[in-house]
């Protein structure tokens, strides 16, 4: 009795939100989400009907939602896959070059034309001084003394005196003719037009083959120059004259070489 008393109570209650237009339900239940459209559906028998519909308005407009971002993950990540494979792509190979070309400047010249002066001389030489200066040509040895070859080679520039000619002209002229093997080598290798007088180069082959080590070990043999057992006093007296020409720059005055 008691239910049936409630359900007619409850059919008689005014229904005033059905009496709304349309477009203003379907714009309050657009603001409502699923949980309140379920509480609040008891309201009203036209805001019951239109709930289904809301409901499954803004369920598609989630999925749709969920269905961008997805895409849009995918496309952020196909580009980030697709990124290394450009940066992999291997450069061209460069032109190729054969072994004169590495030997040639970038305007077609030769690199490397031997010794060449910042200011060279020429002039005539000699048969007789080429002779003297091929005779006993310097390789750059151990075996061999440059200082003595610089000795003999001065010998053999006085046998010429062209005109006009200076004597540091004259041997910057006359030194590669006096050297072979790996000396000419050192000497070509020389950047062309550096050298501009003579004692610049006899600088540098100093440096290159007397080095301050070798020059040490020449001037020990100097200060512990002895006479050898069976050897006579001219025969230690020239000796000990080869050790002073082997290191011209020894330091030793007459008193002290006595």
């Amino acid at each position: 009795m008691t239910r049936s008393i409630k359900k007619a109570n409850r059919g008689n209650q005014i229904d005033r939100i059905s009496d709304l237009p349309s477009n203003v339900i379907d714009g309050i239940l657009n603001h409502l989400n699923i949980p309140e459209l379920v509480s609040t559906s008891i309201l009203s028998r036209k805001w019951r009907e239109n709930r289904k519909a809301v409901r499954e308005a803004q369920q598609a407009s989630s999925i749709e939602a969920n269905t961008s971002d997805t895409e849009t993950l995918e496309e952020e990540s196909g580009s980030e896959m697709e990124e290394p494979h450009e940066a992999a792509v291997p450069p061209p190979p460069p032109p190729r070059r054969t072994l004169g070309d590495y030997g040639r400047r970038d305007d077609g010249e030769l690199a490397n034309q031997g010794f060449q002066l910042a200011n060279p001389v020429s002039f005539d030489i000699k048969n007789t001084v080429l002779s003297a200066l091929k005779e006993n040509p310097y390789s750059g040895s151990e075996a061999q003394c440059p200082n003595l070859h610089l000795s003999h080679f001065y010998e053999a520039c006085d046998y010429t005196d062209p005109p006009g000619v200076s004597e540091s002209d004259k041997r910057l002229q006359l030194l590669k003719h006096s050297l072979t093997g790996r000396a000419k080598d050192w000497l070509d290798t020389i950047h062309p037009g550096t050298i501009q007088n003579w004692r610049q180069l006899e600088r540098k082959f100093l440096d290159r083959y007397f080095p301050i080590h070798k020059f040490l070990e020449r001037r020990a043999e100097i200060s512990n120059f002895e006479q050898s057992d069976n050897e006579t006093l001219y025969d230690a007296w020239e000796r000990f004259k080869v050790c002073l020409k082997r290191c011209p720059n020894h330091g030793f005055d007459g008193h002290n070489q006595m």
